[in-house]
């Protein structure tokens, strides 16, 4: 059973004891209340950020965030009141000013509509054997790109399953009292369908179209629903579609359940972000995004035949690089992959990763 310290001065739930008290000894835990302040803290989660227990006690998560993460924290406590279950990660200052990149799971305690549970334990990234452990600045940088990922998926879910079918319910409705018009019509002819209503219909239509793609570019719901492979190759149609004198491939070659789970987003969002720089810089022709295995490798790569780029070039070049390919660099290193960045035979470009099945 951990140690557990709270305040004597702050009233704190009975029943939210028996969720703390049940957990490891070693388990860094504290619960939030409804403003996003700590009212209970075992010894690991305090120790974790170098304070004893009482010292974290009042604080709120945005006090307690590294430099640069306060917006991030306050949108954390917010998604804990509003009771989301979803993981997330949070930079975090310890008393000695290190940032400790920590992944939060919160519950719910007892159901208590108040207080929140939240574990928390450092997330560190895999490395791949004889590899460098990624930077400090490497590893922050993914971890904000999951902060946006999540916030992605957020906001991808309220215009698909919100919005949209508002829309759709208002659409329904005017088309219904077209038919109407029109049926009216039929015994009065001057009473004519109002074509303003048929304008809006035929532009409620177009508005829902578009946020349904805008629903997909923000997160690729396809990916749950069909898989790798269906989403790799939606994607790959979406771009050839959008720019008509590119021809993109899509190449799948392994088994979906030969990927973790973990690495599915990662490598569409790799593959994403390839095509994407195919289409803004390579002046290529032709394009293909494959996933595939080479000897104990699961690899993902774009591979154009545009104007490349020097055969001496390495990986530190995408130091000074678009945001895109650092992206990449950043998720590569964060899930203990292998950047794969080379001129293409004869002319072009590759640009992938690589991890060890």
């Amino acid at each position: 059973m951990p140690a557990l310290h709270t305040d004597p001065g702050i009233p704190i739930a009975r029943e939210s004891l028996p969720s703390l008290s049940s957990l490891p000894g070693t388990a860094a835990a504290v619960t939030i209340d409804a403003q996003g302040c700590i009212r209970e803290a075992t010894i690991p989660a305090a120790a974790m950020l170098g304070y004893e227990p009482p010292q974290l006690l009042g604080r709120s998560l945005r006090e307690i965030a590294a430099e640069g993460w306060q917006a991030a924290a306050d949108v954390a406590a917010a998604r804990v009141r509003y009771g989301s279950l979803e993981s997330f990660e949070l930079a975090l200052r310890g008393r000695s000013g290190r940032r400790t990149l920590v992944e939060m799971t919160a519950s719910r305690i007892g159901g208590d509509p108040v207080q929140a549970l939240v574990a928390w334990a450092e997330r560190r990234g895999r490395r791949v054997a004889g590899e460098a452990e990624p930077s400090d600045d490497g590893r922050f940088a993914y971890a904000l790109l999951r902060a946006h990922e999540s916030e992605r998926r957020r906001l991808a879910s309220l215009l698909h399953d919100e919005f949209v079918p508002i829309l759709v319910m208002v659409r329904f409705q005017l088309e219904q009292a077209l038919a109407r018009q029109a049926e009216a019509s039929i015994i009065d002819p001057a009473g004519e369908p109002d074509a303003t209503v048929a304008e809006s219909v035929r532009h409620l239509r177009d508005l829902t179209a578009r946020l349904l793609g805008a629903s997909s570019a923000l997160h690729p719901r396809i990916l749950e629903d069909l898989g790798l492979q269906a989403s790799i190759e939606a994607l790959c149609r979406e771009v050839a579609q959008a720019n008509p004198g590119l021809d993109v491939g899509a190449r799948f070659e392994l088994r979906e359940e030969d990927i973790p789970a973990s690495l599915r987003l990662e490598v569409y969002r790799i593959l994403e972000e390839g095509l994407a720089n195919v289409v803004a810089h390579a002046g290529a022709r032709s394009a293909c995004a494959s996933v595939y295995r080479s000897g104990e490798e699961i690899c993902a790569l774009v591979e154009d035949d545009g104007r490349g780029f020097e055969a001496q070039a390495s990986p530190a070049l995408l130091e000074g690089s678009g945001v895109g390919l650092q992206a990449i660099r950043w998720r590569v290193e964060a899930t203990g992959g292998r950047l794969l960045f080379a001129p293409a035979d004869p002319h072009g470009a590759r640009i992938g990763a690589a991890w060890k099945a």
